[in-house]
């Protein structure tokens, strides 16, 4: 026969509120700001390994305040709708390549955009994917519309 103590009550209040305030801190847990996945050009099979911004601050963030990419590296954008989004390099320190991707085919390419540039990057025409990479590398990997 199991007798409580006295002070039983204050023992399982007290394991129930250590529950109640573990579950708490990690419910608030920083979230990650990238997914990662690849983009394989199907021509030429050049694969690239890409981050996937996650949320807001990811997206802000982007690729800026990065001193190098390797080449085989980008960042992914994905629209659920097809849209005309908007890029600006603030905070780059690389110069990028924009590949326009609409329902998985390349249907515009901006090369070379230097990273200091000032100029706002759109595509002429409606986008379901952005794709950045390291500036040169569309030309290099022979990416052209309708990949």
């Amino acid at each position: 026969m199991f007798i409580m103590p006295r002070n039983g009550k204050i023992v399982i209040v007290s394991i129930v509120a250590l529950i109640i305030l573990i579950a708490t801190i990690l419910s608030f847990r920083e979230k990650p700001l990238y997914s990662y996945s690849t983009v394989v050009f199907k021509k030429t099979a050049d694969i690239v390994q890409v981050y996937i911004p996650e949320n807001s601050a990811a997206n802000y963030l982007g690729l800026g305040k990065r001193l190098v990419l390797p080449e085989d590296y980008g960042m992914l954008w994905r629209y659920r709708e097809p849209t005309v989004p908007s890029f600006i390099m603030r905070g780059m320190k690389i110069p990028l390549d924009f590949v326009w991707i609409r329902d998985g085919k390349v249907i515009e390419i901006t090369q070379e955009e230097p990273a200091k540039s000032k100029a706002v990057l759109r595509p002429l025409s409606a986008v379901t994917e952005v794709l950045e990479v390291n500036a040169g590398y569309a030309r290099r990997h022979q990416v052209q519309v309708g990949d």
